[in-house]
């Protein structure tokens, strides 16, 4: 399943004759994930270096 984006190999199908996204609804929400999963793996990784910090 393919949430609120298009399907792979169909990208031409997710812009209009001007260039403009056909839903931009859908970008919001996978930029939305995206940057959720960023904000946990930098508490995830900001965590484990002050556990255990590099040491050269």
């Amino acid at each position: 399943m393919h949430r609120g984006r298009s399907p792979p190999g169909r990208a031409h199908d997710t812009f209009d004759a001007h260039g403009q996204l056909r839903h931009p609804e859908h970008a919001e929400v996978a930029a939305a994930g995206m940057v959720r999963q960023l904000t946990w793996w930098a508490g995830a990784l900001r965590r484990a270096k002050r556990e255990h910090p590099y040491e050269n």
